[in-house]
């Protein structure tokens, strides 16, 4: 038995067997390593859509950005489905619609249908799949072990990423790209299996919430606009949006670029995405770790990471050696991790610990747009250009611009912490979180030398 949340009139809100929890993490870990896998393998059908349909660059571009861009932007739909029905019923329907996508697009004949198959049922089954899995370990868990769970769980999506190209690229050069989809499609169809084994705690009878939560929720709005007031969480989320944009170009059209600088065959240049997973897997352990000693400052390591991404994105168009290439390809997987291991670290200085699901959801969001229009406008300028280098130059340029307009959130968090450094270490001493679970709020207690700006940027 584990008792997950206790309030004042109920002592244990979900009383669960903490064996069939290890099965919800076996289940999420499955559902993401599909799903993840799947969206993050997009590029590698790129230019066998444009050699079949005959289409140009940017209208291919949009089937594999509709699908990774939806994961992102169809999730406060998910949720709002996962209010009313729970997680088992909408990975289910997910799984379910995500199956029929593929299975519809391996007979599809013209690149517009593609995007409704692919790009969008697929997208849209994708999201109500990663969305709940997400999240739904914890429950089975105490607060103990509950980080642990989501961390097992969460993994499977990089596993996914240098494990599914691989299997795409066998299928493509087996099965052509339609029998590949079509067995994906089947592949897809296990998620279904794993939202059945979500079962639903036994709930007791709903009290009323707490006068506290009550009034939380009638404050909810303000909490919103407060946070659309903050100028560094505005700057925050057009951060992610230049990020997203200019690192959603290497994921369409690197493959396509390799090919063409090098030479090599095609099934050799679509390592290049595997090369990037097995380095963002590793990168996620490492620069998770990194970013949880108190001898680095998270947001210095994050800003540098996204800093030599820009770089490496530059650096492309002029690299004719193969080797030289997937090298760099596992820099950017490496140093791309940060988007999956730190950005909740830097949501939290930004925003507060107390505006924390606010803020991450419209980062969620902000992010969908950027994969959603990132690769198709790379693919306008290539359509004008006739040089991928261009596409290239520009996804740099917009990871670049992505970095530059963090410095004044970078320049409070280091303001702050010197502020920190000068206290007197019994003051310093006497900041700590305490999480009240009764009103299920965040309840900071500190020194009264420790005004609330402070804390928010800790």
């Amino acid at each position: 038995m584990s008792c997950i949340r206790k309030t004042p009139s109920r002592q244990c809100v979900r009383d669960i067997s903490p064996h069939w929890g290890w099965m919800v993490v076996v289940a999420a870990f499955v559902t993401n390593f599909i799903v993840v896998g799947l969206s993050n393998s997009s590029g590698l059908y790129y230019t066998e859509w444009m050699d079949h349909f005959q289409s140009s660059s940017g209208v291919t571009a949009w089937i594999g950005s509709m699908n990774i861009g939806l994961l992102c932007l169809a999730g406060p739909f998910a949720s709002f489905l996962v209010g009313h029905f729970g997680d088992r019923k909408v990975v289910i329907v997910g799984g379910l619609l995500a199956a029929v996508g593929l299975i519809s697009s391996s007979f599809v004949e013209n690149v517009y249908v593609l995007m409704v198959t692919y790009g969008i049922i697929t997208g849209v089954g994708f999201s109500f799949c990663f969305n709940s899995m997400a999240t739904v370990p914890m429950f089975f868990f105490t607060p103990e072990s509950a980080g642990l769970a989501i961390g097992l769980a969460m993994s499977g999506g990089g596993c996914g990423s240098f494990i599914m190209p691989l299997l795409i690229q066998y299928l493509v050069k087996i099965f052509g790209w339609k029998g590949s989809l079509l067995i994906l499609g089947g592949l897809t169809l296990n998620v279904v299996v794993c939202g059945a084994l979500l079962r639903s705690p036994s709930m007791p009878d709903e009290d009323p919430p707490p006068i506290g939560t009550r009034r939380l929720r009638r404050r909810s709005s303000v909490v919103k606009v407060s946070l659309l007031k903050n100028c560094s969480f505005l700057l925050f989320i057009l951060h992610q949006t230049l990020f997203t944009i200019g690192s959603s170009v290497v994921y369409v059209h690197v493959s396509a670029v390799i090919e063409i600088l090098t030479g090599e065959e095609r099934f050799h240049c679509q390592l290049a995405l595997t090369m990037i997973g097995v380095a963002n897997f590793f990168g996620r352990i490492i620069q998770g770790g990194l970013g949880g000693l108190k001898c680095v400052n998270v947001m210095s390591q994050y800003l540098l990471s996204y800093l030599i991404v820009g770089g490496v994105i530059l650096a492309f168009p002029s690299v004719p050696y193969f080797p030289v290439l997937l090298f760099l390809c596992g820099v950017f997987g490496f140093c791309t991790a940060p988007y999956a291991t730190l950005v909740q670290l830097i949501a939290v200085k930004i925003a507060g610990l107390h505006n924390l699901k606010v803020a991450y959801s419209m980062f969620l969001f902000m992010c969908g747009i950027g994969l959603l229009v990132g690769a198709p406008i790379a693919g306008i300028l290539y359509d004008v250009t006739k040089r991928y280098g261009t596409s290239m130059y520009f996804g740099g340029t917009s990871v670049i611009l992505c970095v530059l307009v963090m410095i004044k959130p970078w320049y409070d968090d280091i303001k702050t912490r010197i502020n920190l450094r000068k206290m007197r270490p019994e003051t310093y001493n006497s900041f700590v979180f305490d999480i009240k679970e009764k009103t299920e709020v965040v309840i900071v207690s500190t020194a009264r030398t420790l005004n609330e700006e402070t804390i928010s940027m800790l």
